[in-house]
């Protein structure tokens, strides 16, 4: 056995600007200033960093220094070189690709997306191999074809909320390890986090809306019915989706004046007029607000398989549509800090929900 030591860097894009600390999964931000120096470095001595990589990640900081965002972490292992030489490259390149595969780097990058609802991406994936000396052994590199995410918009109100937003939203503390592993253990789960996630990989917010309405169809369309309704002439099953749907989404998320379910079912029927009629009257507002609803309901939703112990999705569903859910007002508490607002503003309604809850007697 001899020992090697793996360093990961993975550049990050779609997280504008940033200042603080972020860690998940072992990766902890690391924000870098960009000098002149840097600058010959990444294109002669390290051709991978070569825009437009490097352009995609970086942005001006508060001191209006251009910096870039990766994520990094060192890992130690003992690798059996029995087979080959001591430190043979072929044997380590190896090793890094099943220790890559184990990582599921990806996930991470999923993940994030999930946390603040941004088009995150780690355009470039890089594992260096070091010696137990300290000698440099070998690299190994991953690129995606990306587009440049970033937080700005034209509107500079709406910029600055998404990056008080995103601020908020890191601080969250999500198991990463328990959403993943409802991923693999929920097929109904995992096809709408998939489906949430390519929503962001179009360029056309029409077709990226579609991919949001299908996610919330891959949870509650016809997989929640135990009686369903029959044709009397064709004696076909009539599945009542946009109905499902729409209920099932107003539930999850405590609609209490059913204004989810109105906004959701309008939605609904905007796609269906795309996909059946070609019109294009889906507003880019539209696109963002139906963001935010699948988001939460798919947090929502691992947050209720977390707090009945379950992964699996008829049990999820039966909370979902249960008196219980409306009872408990930790799940109030838990969508509360869902929303866009300040940390202080999220606690004054946490407390004022808690009181309220406890005067009307729905605390045990």
């Amino acid at each position: 056995m001899s020992i090697v030591k793996l360093k990961y860097e993975l550049l990050l894009s779609g997280i504008y600007p940033f200042e603080g600390e972020y860690e998940n999964a072992g990766f902890k931000i690391v924000k870098k200033q960009i000098t002149e120096e840097t600058l010959n470095h990444l294109s002669k001595a390290s051709a991978i960093y070569f825009s437009p990589y490097i352009l995609v990640c970086s942005y001006p900081d508060v001191n209006n220094n251009l910096v870039y965002l990766a994520f990094e972490k060192e890992e130690t292992f003992d690798i059996d070189y029995t087979n080959a030489s001591e430190y043979d490259v072929k044997t380590t390149n190896e090793f890094i690709e099943m220790k890559w595969q184990e990582d599921n780097v990806e996930s991470l990058e999923q993940i994030l997306t999930l946390t603040i609802n941004n088009d995150i991406k780690l355009p470039v994936k890089i594992v260096t191999a070091y010696k137990d000396d300290g000698t440099f052994l070998t690299i190994k590199a991953d690129f995606i074809k990306t587009n440049a995410a970033s937080l700005l918009g034209n509107d500079r109100n709406v910029t600055l909320e998404r990056i008080k937003r995103q601020n908020n939203r890191l601080s969250s503390d999500f198991d990463y390890g328990k959403i993943i592993e409802l991923r693999h253990n929920n097929p109904y789960y995992d096809n709408a986090f998939s489906l949430f996630y390519s929503s962001y990989s179009v360029n056309e917010e029409t077709i990226g809306f579609t991919l949001l309405i299908s996610a919330l169809e891959a949870i509650f369309s016809k997989s929640t019915y135990d009686k369903v309704d029959v044709c009397s002439e064709c004696s076909q099953k009539m599945y009542k989706i946009r109905q499902s749907v729409s209920q099932n989404v107003s539930k999850i998320l405590l609609d209490e004046d059913n204004s989810i379910c109105k906004k959701v079912k309008s939605f609904y029927d905007k796609r269906s007029a795309f996909l059946h009629e070609g019109k294009r009257n889906i507003s880019t507002e539209d696109y963002y607000a139906l963001q935010e609803y699948v988001r939460n309901v798919l947090l929502m939703y691992w947050y209720i398989s977390m707090n009945i112990n379950s992964y699996v999705h008829k049990d999820i569903i039966k909370e979902v549509q249960s008196d219980n859910l409306q009872q408990k007002f930790m799940y109030k508490n838990f969508l509360t800090g869902l929303d866009n607002t300040s940390f202080k503003e999220k606690q004054v309604k946490m407390i004022y929900d808690s009181i309220k809850a406890i005067l009307e007697g729905k605390v045990p």
